[in-house]
């Protein structure tokens, strides 16, 4: 397997760069840009944007880390591990949830509520090992769904309130378009943590939900002081 410093690697990386310096460039000279810059001069788009993304990384590279966690670690088969993720279905009834919190409390109050429940998810797994039992990992899984399922629908809310409405389905798919990326690249980097002998998988296991934890926490403070 290549490492970071790989030439393909760093090849890849430039290219990457180059052309998303390209797209802005295009962009800003464009008469009909596909993505108008102007956008991005709305402080709650702009955080929302880079919140959607940290949410989508953090939260797809769980399923990944976990999916590999639990065949290769715990020796679950594939049907097994996905009974043994089903518990985030809850997402579904937390998204029904979501707006009535922020009708009641507000969207910046919804979203950091949210992330603060999703790092404390992350932080409940950052001793897994190889002899975790399931029970003590089905409360993160819980928590995490929870809190992804209430603060994305107000994050959602909080873009299309902040933005001329003859933008909003403009901002909406750059929101959309930020998720997704951000779950490439949380399956991508984290990833990179899940090798080796099943001791390994478990503490790249408990790396990837600390650095998790310490992302949706800055997150829920980015919300807090922007949204």
């Amino acid at each position: 397997m290549q490492g970071w410093t790989a030439e393909t690697v760093l090849a890849g990386f430039a290219i990457a760069i180059a052309a998303i310096a390209l797209f802005i460039f295009n962009e800003s000279r464009a008469a009909g840009p596909m993505i108008p810059l102007g956008l991005f001069r709305s402080k709650v788009l702009s955080v929302s944007i880079v919140l959607g993304l940290t949410s989508n990384l953090t939260f797809y590279a769980l399923i990944f880390v976990l999916s590999i966690y639990f065949q290769r670690v715990k020796g679950y088969s594939p049907t097994e591990t996905g009974f043994a993720l089903l518990p985030f279905t809850v997402i579904m009834l937390a998204n029904v949830a979501s707006g009535r919190l922020a009708k009641r409390f507000s969207s910046r109050v919804t979203v950091v509520a949210g992330s603060l429940v999703c790092a404390i998810s992350f932080a409940l797994l950052h001793g897994i090992d190889e002899r975790t039992p399931y029970l003590s990992i089905l409360p993160s899984l819980l928590l995490l769904a929870i809190g992804s399922g209430i603060s994305t629908p107000a994050l959602t809310s909080s873009i299309l309130s902040s933005v001329n409405p003859s933008r909003s389905a403009t901002a909406s798919a750059i929101f959309g378009a930020a998720r997704q990326i951000g779950s490439a690249m949380g399956v991508a980097l984290f990833g990179t943590q899940m090798v080796g002998l099943p001791t390994q998988l478990a503490a790249g296991a408990a790396f990837s939900f600390h650095v998790s934890a310490l992302l949706r926490l800055a997150g829920a403070l980015l919300a807090a002081l922007c949204l």
